[in-house]
């Protein structure tokens, strides 16, 4: 009995590689190939899987061979996010397909034209973490938030040889001015200027201007943005300041440049100006609205005189931030993330830099004069109605909304 036991023990591994069905405890090798099938059963060049994920998580595996072609590495919903190699197992690419089948490695043969193994991301999520062997692919389009490692990241005892690793973004850090604030599925996060990738287009949300000295301050003090959007608007308010009945002292309401220059305050403003109608108030009104409809909708607001000055003390870095997103960008895509009258500031940057013609950045703070606005290129002062030779309530300004992080 004990002998009858013994020979069905001995056969069932015998069985398994000659059958090839997987069995606890045996080296394993999977195939995978862009023609191939999840439902296939991944064990030889004919029947290889389609995705390395499926290859992957096998009960087993030591080795998959991966065919030449582009593999879609996706943390998007409904996707399986990144690769994760484990110890002990060797992913190999660089495997040909010879007349829809899978066949030997590029290395055999030498009179076929060189093909990569790409895993390609879409900059949702890192490609791989890798504890075991990563050989001859190309990873591109990885990218973490805060972490290490955009494309692949090598644990202890992990090896990578003979991998092309570009194109990846491994986002977070402490933040500077001039970088991007972007936003997707995961949340906001920030990223480097010179890291940008036109196709994140859709997840550009503004440009960092100001950052708190104090890195121990809580969300919402840590820095301010300013908006992609602008807008430009005749009338600033529905009627003169002098007219709106301010309670006394007003924060809204200054009599000298020192008081208004110190105004960092710009979201409260908003609320107070709001509080009295938005119907008087359109272009702080658009601030308010704008991006209502995503997570921060509400946060935006119109600046602070004080806030403008915080902009402008950056604005060759945020100016070349400004530039490089356009210049990435087609033409339409321009109009609808910069919002710009196209037929007097061509450039978004142009408008506030220089500011074209009566285009002014103006802020939330009223005076007894006028509403405090930027002059001129390097003045900050006041516009006096006698100046512009008409009413303040049909001045033409251009605001670019902005919040705080």
């Amino acid at each position: 009995m004990v002998q009858k036991n013994l020979r069905i023990w001995l056969w069932g591994p015998l069985l398994a590689v000659l059958l090839g069905v997987g069995y606890p405890g045996l080296a394993q090798v999977y195939y995978v190939s862009v023609n191939g099938d999840d439902g296939n059963n991944g064990q030889s060049k004919e029947m290889p899987f389609k995705t390395l994920h499926k290859a992957l998580a096998q009960p087993g595996v030591t080795e998959v061979l991966v065919a030449v072609g582009v593999y879609p590495v996706s943390g998007k919903m409904g996707m399986q996010g990144e690769l994760v190699v484990p110890a002990g197992v060797t992913v190999r690419g660089g495997y040909l397909i010879v007349d829809g089948t899978m066949t030997d490695s590029q290395a055999d043969h030498p009179e076929i034209e060189l093909n990569q193994t790409i895993l390609q991301g879409d900059f949702s999520c890192r490609i791989a973490i890798v504890r075991g062997v990563l050989e001859k692919v190309t990873v591109m389009g990885g990218r973490t938030n805060g972490k290490n490692g955009g494309g692949v990241y090598v644990e202890s005892g992990g090896t990578i040889r003979n991998c092309i690793v570009h194109h990846n973004l491994a986002t977070g850090g402490k933040v500077k001015v001039g970088d991007l604030c972007m936003e997707n599925s995961e949340g906001f996060y920030f990223l480097s200027m010179s890291n940008f990738k036109i196709e994140l287009k859709e997840e550009l949300v503004g440009v960092v201007f100001w950052v708190n000295p104090n890195d121990n301050v809580p969300e919402g003090e840590k820095g301010k943005i300013i908006a992609f959007a602008t807008t430009s608007i005749l009338k600033f308010a529905s009627q003169s300041p002098n007219s709106i009945p301010f309670t006394t002292p007003s924060a809204l309401y200054y009599s000298n440049t020192q008081d208004a220059l110190h105004d960092l305050d710009g979201e409260r403003n908003t609320d107070e100006l709001l509080a009295l109608g938005a119907a008087n108030f359109p272009l702080t009104n658009f601030c308010r609205e704008y991006r209502r409809t995503k997570s921060d909708g509400g946060r935006w607001y119109m600046p602070a005189c004080g806030e403008i000055v915080q902009m402008y003390s950056e604005w060759i870095s945020i100016n070349n931030t400004f530039e490089m997103v356009w210049n990435k960008m087609e033409a339409a895509d321009r109009v609808s993330y910069f919002n710009v009258m196209t037929a007097e500031a061509p450039k978004p940057w142009t408008s506030v830099s220089k500011w074209h013609g009566s285009k002014l950045y103006s802020s939330t703070l009223f005076s007894n004069i006028g509403a405090w606005v930027f002059q001129g290129a390097r003045v900050v002062g006041v516009l006096f109605k006698e100046e512009t030779g008409q009413p303040l309530s049909t001045v033409n300004v251009l605001t670019y909304p902005i919040r705080k992080f």
